[in-house]
């Protein structure tokens, strides 16, 4: 098993500027692509706001 996490940078940069914003972010993708893990690096680089 490959325990190495890829930071997606063009990705992260691509939903910068909507981190702030009031809309509803999607993150869609086929199946074991990497969902989770690009949220988890978002929660961890971005911002730490986490609404429930």
């Amino acid at each position: 098993m490959n325990n190495k996490i890829y930071v997606r940078e063009y990705y992260l940069n691509k939903i910068k500027g909507f981190y702030n914003s009031d809309l509803i972010k999607v993150i869609s993708g086929i199946r074991r692509c990497g969902k989770s893990f690009f949220m988890l690096s978002i929660f961890f680089i971005g911002p730490h706001i986490l609404l429930v």
